[in-house]
Parts: structure tokens; C-alpha cells; sequence
């Protein structure tokens, strides 16, 4: 959670004010203020010019401007144990280097943060296919017990830390295959009579003496 903020900063510009919150004076530094001034004054519907000067009043009202961290720490020390610090902003083509210089510190800081947020999703990215877990699927023969049709289904498993994928393998045959019956004949069944053979004697036969 944020801390409260230790005192504000009002600014005045043309008559139209936003705030800005301190929160640590030793990290305050000029070309950050500017850099950070722009979207502020935008979320509080001000908006400023591209190059200006600021100033607080002294002693006397005297317009102390501030162009340096030195002067920066210098309306800090001065309005020491206020709560709000008034600031005023002029239109002025004196401080330009100021404003390139945290222009260019801007950039700077953009593309650290884009290369943080590269390596962020890179990183992401890596742990993502490293957790990845990969389907092996394998092909089953499945019988329909009503027609005896055999089918194959296609069934996946998951196995984690998967290096490669595994060579292809052929399809396995089914244990039992379904052959449609062949349809038997019954045999006639046939019953064999023995027939009585005549049989003739081999001796001849006598005939009769008269």
C-alpha cells in the first residue's frame, strides 16, 4: 500500500491549478518532476505548454525560479513543515535545454521499461512451454456387442516434461476379429440296410434216383 503523501505541490498555471503529491523529498529530482508533470496536469484537465518556467515567492514575493535540483531542494527547505507549496508556471522559451534534457531522459526511461517488460514475457513464455503438458494418443478397438462391429477410437493421455514426440506407431491389430458365421448344411443322415444276399451252394445238388 502507498504511503500518505508528506506535503503537495500546487501548481498555477494561467489561472488553472492541479495538485501534485511529494511523497520523498530526497528522491525528488527536477528532471523527473518535468517528466511527470504533463500527465498529471492532463488527469486534472490542465493542460501546459511543452516548455515552461517555474517559480515559487521568496522573501518579499521575489519570483525564485527553479531551473536545478539545487533550487528544487533550496523551495523545499524553504517552505520546510508546509502542507502545500505553491507553484506558479510561466510560458518561456529560456528553459529548453531543461526540457530536452528530460525528454531525452523520458525516452531513456521508455525503452528500459520495454525491454524489462520484453524480457518479462520472454521469460513468461519460457516457463509456459516448460509446464506445457503434451496429449499422447493411442488407438483402441472397441466391439459392438450388439452387431459384433469393431470400431477403433482414438484415446489421449497426458504425460508431463514430454522432450519429444514419439515416433508414430502402427495401429494394433484387435485380439479377436469378427468373422460373420458360415452358414452348415445339415447332413442328411442315411441309414444303411443290409440286404440278405441269396447264397448258393457250391456243391451240387442231388438229384434223385428213380
Amino acid at each position: 500500500m502507498r504511503m500518505d503523501p508528506r506535503f503537495w505541490l500546487e501548481f498555477d498555471y494561467g489561472n488553472k491549478k492541479f495538485d501534485y503529491a511529494v511523497y520523498d523529498v530526497d528522491l525528488m529530482q527536477l528532471l523527473d518532476l518535468i517528466g511527470e508533470l504533463e500527465a498529471v496536469a492532463l488527469k486534472q484537465d490542465v493542460l501546459i505548454p511543452a516548455v515552461y518556467d517555474m517559480y515559487y515567492k521568496g522573501a518579499r514575493g521575489k519570483k525564485m525560479y527553479i531551473r536545478s535540483d539545487a533550487d528544487l531542494m533550496s523551495m523545499f527547505a524553504h517552505f520546510k513543515g508546509k502542507d502545500t507549496i505553491k507553484v506558479w508556471m510561466e510560458d518561456t522559451i529560456n528553459s529548453i535545454d531543461l526540457f530536452r534534457l528530460s525528454s531525452e531522459l523520458k525516452k531513456v526511461q521508455r525503452e528500459v521499461e520495454e525491454k524489462k517488460k520484453r524480457e518479462a514475457e520472454e521469460r513468461a513464455r519460457i516457463e509456459r512451454e516448460a509446464a506445457f503438458v503434451q496429449p499422447l494418443g493411442m488407438e483402441i478397438p472397441v466391439v459392438d456387442v450388439d452387431t459384433m462391429d469393431t470400431e477403433w477410437v482414438r484415446v489421449f493421455s497426458f504425460e508431463e516434461d514430454v522432450d519429444e514426440e514419439p515416433a508414430p506407431q502402427p495401429s494394433p491389430q484387435p485380439a479377436h476379429q469378427h468373422h460373420p458365421r458360415r452358414k452348415t448344411t445339415p447332413r442328411k443322415s442315411t441309414t444303411n440296410h443290409h440286404r440278405q444276399r441269396k447264397t448258393t451252394s457250391s456243391q451240387p445238388t442231388t438229384q434223385p434216383h428213380q
